[in-house]
């Protein structure tokens, strides 16, 4: 399972989070969560939650069947 991995800046242990995105896979919204959350100190881990089903790195478009 391909995983985005964003830490803070610096050297030194950091508590970890994992951050479960929606259907949508790892989008914009998603990423720049994760840089936020790593800029308040955290390891953040977004993995590929569909990985058996689509290919490495595929984001979905937003619409209207997969937001219902």
């Amino acid at each position: 399972m391909r995983t985005y991995l964003v830490r803070p800046n610096g050297e030194g242990c950091y508590p970890g989070v994992v951050l479960y995105s929606e259907i949508f896979q790892v989008t914009g919204p998603i990423r720049r969560t994760a840089a936020m959350l790593a800029s308040h100190g955290f390891v953040v881990a977004v993995p590929e939650i569909f990985h058996e089903l689509e290919p490495a790195g595929t984001v979905l478009a937003y619409d209207e069947a997969g937001a219902a």
